[in-house]
């Protein structure tokens, strides 16, 4: 077992690689890089990933309503389209994340769905917050409950690939 350091260290592995996959694919994707945190101070995160990025603080709620949040404050922000990722996916690469933008200029919605029935990326262009609600965060109808949602709202969806997420010691394995 990884105990509580040693997933607190894993975590921060994983967070360290995805940040800087983003900021691999900042200038040439003309990207603004958010991360929206829990558990720290703005200061304790510049100190971390540095000054190159915008920090927001994830509200209480479930993780619908965090996500929600962040699609509202940074659409606010006058952002044409909006993804939020996983720090838990070993296998995300820049093709995917080129993928997901890239289908983002032609369709409403992506998802990239999870072996486990999640997802660990989801775009939009704009906000909505009927798609995250109502969600069994967790559970493995996550995906098809949040596609579905979507197809009701006459959103269009692009499906990547799926990958592996890491919601468990047994997970690493």
């Amino acid at each position: 077992m990884l105990g509580a350091s040693g997933a607190a260290l894993f975590q921060k592995l994983m967070t360290t690689k995805t940040v800087e996959l983003c900021y691999s694919l900042k200038e040439t994707l003309h990207l603004e890089i958010v991360i929206a945190f829990d558990g720290a101070s703005f200061a304790e995160m510049r100190s971390w990933l540095g000054t190159d990025f915008t920090f927001i603080e994830q509200p209480h709620g479930d993780l619908g309503c965090r996500m929600q949040s962040v699609f509202e404050d940074t659409f606010a922000g006058g952002a044409e389209s909006v993804v939020i990722i996983g720090t838990d996916i070993p296998g995300l690469n820049s093709q995917i994340l080129e993928e997901a933008l890239n289908a983002l200029r032609t369709t409403e919605a992506v998802l990239g769905p999870t072996q486990d029935g999640g997802y660990y990326l989801v775009g939009l262009r704009k906000s909505n917050p009927e798609i995250f609600v109502n969600i069994p965060w967790g559970s493995s109808n996550v995906f098809h409950i949040t596609f579905a949602k979507l197809a009701n709202l006459n959103l269009p969806v692009h499906v990547l690939k799926i990958l592996k997420d890491i919601d468990s010691p047994n997970d690493l394995q």
